[in-house]
Formats: C-alpha cells, sequence, structure tokens
C-alpha cells in the first residue's frame, strides 16, 4: 500500500474513533464542557458553614471570602445551592443570593452568601469625631456607649471588616485613614499602631486627597476610600491585626471632571456583593468611575465604558444585594440614577425608566435594605426620607406614604443588618423603625443626640 494511502488510513481510524468517543458522551470533540460554580461569603463570625449543591456536592467554609464547589457542572446543567448547615460557634444565620440558575458558557461567581452581623454596636462618623452606640435589637433604640466617642478628629468616613473585628476611618483635614481594632465585649475602638496612613493622590483646590468615603470589600481582604480631589486609595488588611498596607499602584485616578479644570470630587465608593467590581460617585463629573478588583492583590483596573453617565451631582452610590443593580443619588437632579451591572464585566446599563424622581430636593445618602430590597434617600433639600421597593427589573417604585418627614439636615442614610431599622445622620441620629411593606415609623427616643459639633454624621458602620 502506497505511504499516503496508509496515512490516509489512519487519519479515518483516528477520525472514526473520535466520532464514537463524542457520540458515548466522552471528552473528544463536541463533548459538554464543564464550569465552576461558586461565589463569595461575608460577614460570617462562626465556622463550619456547609453549602450544598442540588447534586449532592458539598462545601464547607470557615471564612469570608471567594468559594468554589469541587466538582464542575455540565454547560446546559442547573445549580441550585443551599444551606446545608449554619455556622457553629456562632448565633448567625446566613442566607443565600443568587442561588439558582443554569451554567452556560462561563463560571458561574455571582452566589452571594450573607451572614448578617447583630448589629449590637452601630459607630457614626461626623465632621469632627466616632460617635459610638449599642443598638437594642427589639427597638432599635440606640445607647452611646461609655466611651463615646470612640475618637476625634475630622472623621468623615467609617467601616467595619465583614467579620467584625477592625475598623477604618477617614481623616480628611490629615489626608489619612485610621484603623481601630474592636472589642467584641464592650464595642471599644482601639487604634492599632502605626497605622495611621496617608492617602496619597493628587493635590487640588481642596488640598491634597482630601479622603472623604470608606468602603471594606465583603471578603476582608481590602479597604478602599474615595479622595475628592480625585483618586481611590486602595490597602491590604492584615487578618491577623487589622493593620494596613498600601496597595501597589494606589492611588487610583478616578474619572476627571467634566469641566476643565475642576476638581473631580470622588465622593462615595462602594464594592459589589461578589468583591470583584468597584463604583466611585465623581459629582463634579456627574458620572460613575468603575473598575475590576484584582482579588489577590486588590489593584483597580477601569472597566470597558467607564465612566457611566450619571444625574446632576451625584452623591451615593450603592449595589443591590443580589449584586445585580446599583443605584446613585443625584442631589441637583433630583432624582436616583439606576443601573442594571453586567455580571461578567461589571458594566453598567441605564435600566428602562432611570432616573426615577424621590418626589423630594437635594437627595444625598442611599442605604439598600439588606433583607426586603427596599431602597432609602435623604432628600436634605425638602427634609424627606423617601422610600422605594426594588422590583424584578431593578427598577424603583416608591411605597405607600414616602416621601416620610425626617427632620432638618439630612445627610447618611444605612440599614441594620437585620432589615428592621433605619438610621439617618441629621445633625444627630434619627432612627425608624421598617415594617414589611417599607413604612417607616420613628424609633422610641429619635433622634439620639451625637457629641460634637453637631454635622453629620456622614456614615454608619455595624459590629457585633
Amino acid at each position: 500500500m502506497p505511504q499516503h494511502s496508509r496515512f490516509s488510513v489512519r487519519v479515518l481510524a483516528m477520525l472514526t474513533a473520535a466520532l464514537g468517543l463524542n457520540a458515548c458522551g466522552g471528552t473528544g470533540m463536541g463533548a459538554p464542557q464543564s464550569y465552576t460554580v461558586g461565589g463569595v461569603v461575608s460577614g460570617l463570625a462562626g465556622s463550619s458553614l456547609v453549602l450544598q449543591n442540588g447534586n449532592g456536592t458539598e462545601l464547607t467554609v470557615s471564612a469570608n471570602g471567594t468559594f468554589v464547589f469541587p466538582s464542575s457542572v455540565a454547560a446546559g446543567s442547573a445549580y441550585a445551592i443551599s444551606i446545608k448547615a449554619q455556622p457553629t460557634n456562632s448565633s448567625q444565620s446566613c442566607v443565600i443570593l443568587n442561588a439558582s440558575g443554569e451554567v452556560t458558557d462561563t463560571n458561574i461567581s455571582n452566589i452571594v452568601v450573607s451572614c448578617p452581623a447583630d448589629g449590637r454596636f452601630v459607630y457614626a462618623s461626623s465632621h469632627s469625631d466616632i460617635n459610638c452606640f449599642t443598638a437594642d435589637p427589639t427597638t432599635g433604640e440606640l445607647t452611646p456607649l461609655p466611651a463615646s466617642p470612640c475618637d476625634v478628629g475630622v472623621l468623615t468616613g467609617v467601616a467595619v471588616d465583614p467579620n467584625g473585628k477592625f475598623a477604618y476611618a477617614t481623616v480628611s483635614d490629615t489626608n489619612q485613614i485610621r484603623a481601630y481594632t474592636i472589642d467584641n465585649s464592650t464595642g471599644r475602638l482601639s487604634a492599632t499602631p502605626g497605622s495611621q496612613l496617608d492617602a496619597g493622590g493628587s493635590t487640588g483646590p481642596v488640598g491634597p486627597s482630601n479622603p472623604v468615603d470608606i468602603t471594606v470589600d465583603p471578603t476582608g481582604h481590602f479597604v478602599f476610600m474615595a479622595n475628592y480631589a480625585g483618586s481611590i486609595s486602595a490597602y491590604a488588611i492584615n487578618s491577623a491585626t487589622g493593620a494596613l498596607s498600601t496597595v501597589s499602584g494606589s492611588p487610583f485616578p478616578t474619572a476627571p471632571a467634566a469641566i476643565a479644570g475642576q476638581v473631580p470630587g470622588a465622593v462615595s465608593v462602594t464594592v459589589d456583593p461578589t468583591a470583584r467590581f468597584l463604583y466611585a460617585a465623581i459629582n463634579q463629573g456627574n458620572d460613575i468611575s468603575a473598575y475590576a478588583i484584582d482579588s489577590s492583590t486588590g489593584a483597580l483596573t477601569p472597566i470597558p465604558g467607564s465612566p457611566f453617565p450619571a444625574g446632576t451631582l451625584p452623591m451615593t452610590v450603592r449595589v443591590d444585594p443580589t449584586g445585580r443593580f446599583a443605584y446613585v443619588t443625584n442631589a441637583n437632579s433630583n432624582n436616583i440614577s439606576a443601573y442594571s451591572i453586567d455580571s461578567v464585566t461589571g458594566a453598567l446599563t441605564a435600566l428602562a425608566g432611570s432616573p426615577f424622581l424621590t418626589g423630594g430636593s437635594s437627595p444625598i445618602g442611599l442605604a439598600i435594605d439588606p433583607v426586603d430590597n427596599f431602597v432609602f434617600v435623604t432628600n436634605n433639600g425638602s427634609n424627606t426620607v423617601s422610600v422605594f421597593t426594588i422590583d424584578s427589573d431593578g427598577s424603583l417604585s416608591p411605597v405607600a406614604g414616602s416621601p416620610f418627614p425626617g427632620g432638618p439636615n439630612l445627610y447618611s442614610a444605612a440599614v441594620h443588618p437585620s432589615g428592621h431599622f433605619l438610621y439617618i445622620g441629621s445633625g444627630n441620629v434619627s432612627g425608624y423603625a421598617i415594617n414589611s411593606t417599607g413604612y417607616l415609623t420613628p424609633i422610641v427616643g429619635s433622634p439620639f443626640a451625637t457629641i460634637g459639633d453637631g454635622s453629620g454624621p456622614y456614615s454608619f458602620a455595624f459590629a457585633d
């Protein structure tokens, strides 16, 4: 047999064998691809949380951060994640968002397992100090801690890590960040030695950097800080001590302001529940700067299409608990811009019907209920609080009775981890009970007095 004929026969035999394998569902050409299923756990204080996929595969999780089930799932197959066992050594009851779906042509990484804190301690930052309270779990009433205020200075932002072990605050007048350990018995804050770090970044008419807002990512690995002069500072957290180290490349520039020579005005920063994307409101640019977060280093990379247009003078940006939608208050256009989030790239797309009117004027603060998907907005100009439900497509519908009376000087808003109470910065702290429809009722004793110059509070944080 000629050489070329023998070669043709061998090729034909290989093709026939490959076709036979494919027909039997093997791993050759045409076999179904398989993909991993995972997501992020945040707020876990106990240990041995057990997750289960619908196919029977189990995974034990003992720390906050990303997780991936050991068995892949074939494309076209369904997945359904549930909690087989709640964490031990803790009274927490974790919940799952984005728990089920069908695997298509990519790994699943947007499952969110949230383990809410009890929220015994409430920290409220103002222009002169951090006021510290205990929260009554039944009524929501706030009582100042004996150590309150827990720190003094121009502390415009405060955040707590998902473990409830460490707190961080921005110091605007010295362009720094402070780190604290939290005493889980008393709620007292103790400064971490050597932790007062420079924000770094550009210099503008407001001075170097001028940090104003701060957040900790859901994995508890990184701290991000919005600098009004036009950058985002990033720090890695030492899991043992809470001390910070500057991420390489930090600070990362935000989008420039729309008007040449104007300070960009990065005023708010938030991380989505999957810890993959960061969003910053740029109030002089009238847009949102968006970044992908390197899960290993904390470095930020601009998302294609960023910055994304917002309304006039955006003030606060937040992401809903499922990670599907983002919302931002626009102070000078009296509305809320709403976006869908691309689950792969993090890019923002304006929702149909956006922006949504608040029914008030000069909306500043925005908070999202982690339990019932309500959105709360403080209207500084009309002294009211607007409340919306998040519909299945992300659009906002006002609840009955909205907007509610809120008093003067409304700033920030935060929902207690239980989802039962809303706290608002109003010179002091105004508190409201939230019922099952989103209706607000003032908490007995509200407003709760703060110690300091009567400004803010500009942000809130909660810990066990």
